[in-house]
């Protein structure tokens, strides 16, 4: 049985089938957040499902693994671009969902603008056929929306609390997102420099950076299972930073130890502060 409402944090994935001119089906696996009567994702605006929903809004829905392949039945709705007023509705519910995975992959989105079937990022709404509003968080259950036409998307509930262009991620998302790429470059040098002989160095330097990341993973990330509180999580992430920046320090690179901590501190502060 199909579950897209009772337990929307379950499902990272949905495969989502569009249907080309002559017909003929493609699927693409996708990340979606359900906001009000219908879900929000999150794509490049000359990207082939972005084409093909244009030309034809029926699509298919259903959860799915990373490859695209389907868990469940195919539910069919239909499909439309948000209006980029409306663009940040989708970005804070798929950032709620997903956290700084989604982060990362607008800052993706960002950085292939240039490419051929990139461009800038827009919202998709989806409303599946049959498919009624959820309450909202507040307990209140908003009045069901009246039937769209086939080219309008779903509606968000509640007004919206950002404005135009707000949909990307902020500067303070990218500095932090950078600073903590940086965090796990400063173990891979400062590894790579800290024993003699090349195979032990790029060992360190592949193992180091793990050891990190698995720390983080497990108490840090928005959906981890023993996530910690804001005073803790501040203290592992000062306690990674700290580390990483005394290995630079004690293998000869004092100026970048430097640097590095002084630029991370209050990016690590500002983060958590913003929890």
């Amino acid at each position: 049985m199909i579950r897209f409402r009772a337990d929307p944090g379950a499902d990272q994935f949905y495969a989502l089938k569009t249907f080309r001119a002559d017909g003929s089906a493609a699927i693409t696996p996708i990340w979606l957040a359900p906001v009000g009567s219908g879900w929000f994702g999150y794509t490049p605006a000359r990207s082939w499902k972005v084409r093909r929903i244009e030309h034809n809004p029926q699509i298919e829905l259903a959860p799915c693994q990373f490859d695209g392949t389907p868990l469940s039945e195919w539910r069919r709705g239909r499909a439309g671009i948000l209006p980029a007023q409306l663009r940040g509705e989708a970005t804070r519910a798929l950032r709620r969902k997903y956290g700084r995975k989604f982060d990362v992959f607008a800052l993706t989105l960002a950085l292939g603008r240039p490419r051929r079937h990139g461009g800038p990022a827009v919202g998709l709404a989806i409303r599946l056929d049959g498919e009624t509003p959820e309450p909202n968080p507040a307990g209140r259950r908003p009045s069901a929306p009246e039937p769209a036409p086939a080219d309008t998307p779903p509606r968000p509930d509640g007004p919206s609390q950002g404005g135009p262009g707000q949909g990307g991620p902020s500067p303070l998302d990218v500095a932090v997102f950078l600073d903590e790429v940086l965090l796990l470059a400063a173990y891979a040098v400062g590894g790579a420099r800290s024993v003699d002989g090349p195979v032990a160095g790029v060992l360190l330097a592949f193992a180091l950076p793990i050891g990190a990341g698995l720390v983080w993973g497990r108490w840090l990330p928005p959906r981890a299972r023993h996530r910690l509180g804001r005073t803790g999580a501040l203290a592992v992430k000062l306690t990674l930073f700290t580390a990483a920046a005394g290995l630079l320090a004690a293998t000869g690179l004092s100026p970048w130890a430097i640097a590095f901590w002084a630029g991370s501190l209050p990016l690590v502060i500002a983060s958590e502060r913003r929890r």
